[in-house]
């Protein structure tokens, strides 16, 4: 919808003036076939009638730990670029799958490493490669567009985004035939804890508000903290019981499925003994209640200052 697409734009415009900044990167768990499907529709909506679009994604596609804006960005702009190089009336296929590499079909893939992978790729029929060019147009000045035809990212671009998701890109073409960009990415998997590269503290933000939830997440980020957002009770119990290594929860007390504080007293029976905040903008918690039953650590009324979010969490770490 039209919010969900200005949202995407947003995030893409801030993505774009900030790539290779040292800025924490948030992580969400990803469903791929969301991310084909947002996909689609705005292919659906936005490429002419004269190109036949079709998506093809697997049943249970492994889910993906991961940026889902900087996903979606890619994917988006290899479709961009297939549409032009098909003339804008050709075909082009979006499809994903589940590949498990193993040491029996390792030899086919050198370049990942064993593990499961979901496999997203864009095809078309259009104007191909020259094979001169496919080992350059990872190149950061490289481009075969000219200024006026040019309208997506640059594909070094498209190769950072997947190298920091510790994915990779195979790219098969042939001139006047087509293209095929395959992209590779982990999946996510349970039983690796996630760690930074800064080493700092990492919190599971759990809001299913997304305006107020991106906020936080980008003040949060700002001040040097991990971020990994989900939108649901389960969700929340599903990253804490997969061992994802996380220093404190913040978690909102609205929230589908189970509210927060059946979602808290969860995580206290699975005896998880990490810091929690609750917040909310519709009920008071009794502070004996809170501290005896479900542990809570804190208790911030919705609006609340972010420096008072700050603050507490300062003193509970």
């Amino acid at each position: 919808n039209i919010e969900n697409c200005s949202v995407r734009a947003k995030d893409l415009t801030k993505g774009l003036l900030s790539y290779g900044k040292p800025t924490p990167k948030r992580k969400e768990l990803i469903k791929p076939n969301v991310l084909t499907n947002e996909i689609s529709k705005v292919v659906n909506q936005t490429f002419p009638g004269t190109i036949k679009y079709s998506c093809t994604t697997e049943k249970n596609l492994y889910d993906i730990l991961g940026n889902s804006t900087e996903i979606y960005q890619i994917l988006l702009n290899l479709c961009v670029n297939a549409k032009e190089a098909t003339g804008e009336k050709g075909i082009i296929d979006l499809s994903a799958k589940n590949i498990t590499i193993d040491d029996g079909n390792i030899s086919t893939y050198p370049w990942l490493e064993i593990g499961n992978y979901v496999c997203f790729s864009v095809s078309d029929d259009g104007s191909g490669i020259e094979e001169g060019d496919l080992q350059k147009i990872f190149d950061p000045y490289f481009s075969t567009k000219t200024k006026d035809t040019s309208s997506g990212l640059g594909l070094y671009v498209t190769y950072g985004i997947i190298k920091a998701h510790k994915g990779y890109v195979d790219v098969s073409s042939s001139p006047n035939q087509g293209t095929t960009f395959d992209v590779y990415i982990p999946s996510y998997e349970p039983n690796k804890v996630v760690q930074t590269d800064t080493g700092d503290k990492i919190i599971l933000l759990a809001d299913d508000e997304p305006m107020l939830s991106e906020l936080l997440a980008e003040l949060l980020e700002s001040n040097g903290f991990y971020v990994i957002k989900v939108s649901s009770g389960k969700e929340t119990i599903k990253v804490l019981t997969e061992e994802i290594k996380v220093d404190l929860a913040i978690i909102d007390y609205n929230m589908p499925e189970m509210n927060g504080l059946e979602t808290i007293e969860r995580i206290r029976a699975l005896n998880f003994k990490l810091p929690i905040i609750l917040s909310s903008g519709s009920m008071q918690v009794d502070a004996d209640v809170s501290e005896d039953k479900y542990r809570i650590d804190s208790c911030l009324q919705k609006p609340y200052e972010f420096d008072t979010m700050l603050a507490t969490i300062k003193k509970l770490f």
